[in-house]
């Protein structure tokens, strides 16, 4: 009788977690909507592509508009990683969907650093493209790709939760309740939401002893930002295992393979030039000179390395990953607030207070720069 009221308890616990995480979501859905027009018909106009109604600006974040962009473009048979939006090669490429050549040309013009061409790897992409042919145009459509993707990542958290023993509500508590992913994804539209299921299959493929598995979703994972590329060092050490990665890895660059050199050249400029968190990064600016980023690899190569040395169980691997990826993102030269949801899905399932009080902080940061502004 106890054991059954118990039982219950934990389920009215686990609804409520679910309940109010996927409500959290839909009330930052139409975040960033344009305060001149009705809420409805705002949401309407922009989900059938009629007219651009949102701001700029999603919570402080325009990186919408080059994912609905460079998707566009994908889907017009071109190459984003050879032309940049501010490319005159695309200058007549909206009148191509004439009912929406308004819209396309206002996206466009909100591009930000539109010089560059494309750097998100190949799998986000494709993911561009396939909210392209579903949800042309929109940003409320994207960002309901951003949030099923997302939902899709936190079934892959709770069942890795399952594996290890442990209690849903917690670990569902500490995803979904989470302020800076309800942000980045629902509110902001980040397609790190790619990078945190990837991340998330990981973790239970490896949570589930399926190492070849486990590769596979560590080389999606590396197509959709390559920094996952570096906890390859914390995988069971698999001959089978590297040559589906690489594999992998290889064939989703393959149909961009004539745009590669441009693709290393828009590396080095993100790495030399936008730096923002540049205070660790010009030590090794000074250390290794042009070769600061090759400094930065070995470095994190080195700690891998150490923190590799330490696994006795399932559960230092996961540590492990999140430690290095944490790493990673610390000591970059560019830190973003969204690569910190990378960490969140091995957080919760290590319980690690360190880097859920550090996605809490980086939160923080961004609600007090939004109300300063």
């Amino acid at each position: 009788m106890v054991a059954a009221k118990e039982q219950g308890q934990r389920q009215r616990l686990l609804f409520v977690v679910v309940s109010f995480g996927l409500l959290f979501r839909i009330t930052l859905l139409p975040a960033g909507l344009r305060d001149d027009i009705d809420l409805i018909d705002g949401l309407k106009d922009d989900l059938t592509g009629r007219y651009v109604t949102y701001r700029t600006f999603l919570l402080y974040d325009q990186d919408v508009w080059r994912c609905l962009w460079e998707g566009y473009v994908l889907t017009q048979g071109l190459n984003p990683y050879r032309l940049a939006p501010a490319s005159e090669v695309l200058d007549d490429l909206p009148e191509l969907d004439p009912s929406r050549e308004e819209v396309w040309s206002e996206i466009r013009d909100r591009v930000g650093y539109p010089s560059i061409p494309a750097l998100y790897p190949p799998l986000a992409q494709f993911l561009f493209a396939l909210s392209n042919a579903s949800v042309p145009g929109s940003v409320l459509g994207w960002k309901l790709w951003t949030v099923v993707l997302e939902l899709a990542a936190c079934i892959f958290v709770a069942l890795a939760a399952r594996k290890l023993g442990q209690a849903l509500a917690p670990v569902l508590l500490l995803f979904l309740w989470n302020p800076l992913m309800v942000k980045e994804f629902a509110g902001s539209g980040h397609f790190d939401a790619l990078v945190v299921l990837c991340l998330s299959l990981l973790v239970y493929f490896v949570v589930s002893g399926w190492t070849l598995r486990a590769y596979a979703a560590l080389a999606l994972a590396t197509l959709s930002k390559l920094v996952p590329a570096l906890t390859i060092i914390f995988l069971s050490p698999l001959f089978w295992g590297f040559a589906l990665f690489a594999g992998l890895v290889g064939a989703g660059f393959l149909p961009f393979s004539e745009a590669l050199p441009k693709l290393v050249g828009t590396g080095e400029t993100f790495t030399e030039h936008w730096r923002f968190n540049s205070g660790f990064y010009r030590i090794l600016n000074w250390v290794f000179g042009e070769a600061s980023i090759v400094g930065y690899l070995v470095l994190l190569t080195v700690l891998g390395i150490l923190l590799r040395s330490r696994l006795r169980n399932v559960h230092d691997s996961l540590e492990g990953i999140l430690w290095l990826l944490g790493l990673a993102i610390v000591l970059g030269p560019v830190v973003h607030a969204w690569y910190v949801t990378w960490l969140i899905p091995l957080a919760c399932l290590t319980r690690s207070r360190t880097w859920i009080s550090f996605s809490a902080v980086v939160y923080l940061n961004l609600f007090w720069s939004c109300w300063m502004a």
